[in-house]
C-alpha cells in the first residue's frame, strides 16, 4: 500500500470517528432544506386575483390547479416563500404588489411590474421569506389593471 493510500484512509477514518458525515450526506442533507429538495407533502402553492386597491389572503393551488380554499398555517409552523410570481391583465402600464402580514404598509416582499415591457415577472426570494401566519397579498390602486399572483414555498417548523 503505498504512503498516499495509507494516509487517504487514516483520513476518512479520523473524519468519520469524529462524526464527520461524508461530502455526499452533508450536501444532500443541506438540500433538503430547500424547496427543490424537500419533501413534496410541505410544498405549498399559494394564488390570489386582485383588482387595483385590493388586499386580500391568498388560497391554496391544488395540484389539479383549483384555488379558492383559503391558506392556514397549523399551530407550529411557518410558511417559507421562495418564489413569486406576478402576471398583469392590462398591457398599459405598471402594476405594484405586496405580500405581507397585517398592514400591507409594511410589507415583506414588493414587486413593480410594467406590463409595458414585459407581461409576467418570476422572482426568485434566494433564502427565503418566513410568514407566521397566512399572508395577505394587495395590488396597489395605482395598478392598471388585474393581476395574478402566486407564491411558492414549503412548510417548516417554527423555530
Amino acid at each position: 500500500m503505498s504512503r498516499k493510500s495509507i494516509l487517504l484512509a487514516l483520513g476518512i477514518s479520523i473524519g468519520l470517528a469524529a462524526g464527520a458525515a461524508p461530502i455526499a450526506a452533508r450536501a444532500q442533507s443541506a438540500q433538503a432544506k430547500t424547496h427543490i429538495g424537500g419533501k413534496p407533502s410541505t410544498l405549498v402553492s399559494l394564488s390570489a386575483n386582485l383588482a387595483p386597491g385590493d388586499f386580500e389572503t391568498v388560497t391554496v393551488v391544488t395540484p389539479a390547479g383549483d384555488t379558492g380554499v383559503p391558506f392556514a398555517l397549523a399551530s407550529g409552523s411557518v410558511l417559507v416563500v421562495t418564489d413569486l410570481y406576478v402576471e398583469g391583465s392590462s398591457t398599459l402600464g405598471a402594476h405594484f404588489v405586496s405580500a405581507c402580514t397585517g398592514i400591507c404598509a409594511d410589507a415583506v416582499i414588493r414587486v413593480a411590474l410594467d406590463t409595458n415591457q414585459e407581461r409576467s415577472r418570476s422572482v426568485t426570494l434566494t433564502s427565503g421569506v418566513v410568514f407566521r401566519e397566512p399572508p395577505m397579498v394587495s395590488c396597489a390602486p395605482a395598478s392598471v389593471g388585474d393581476c395574478t399572483v402566486r407564491l411558492y414555498g414549503y412548510l417548516a417548523k417554527d423555530k
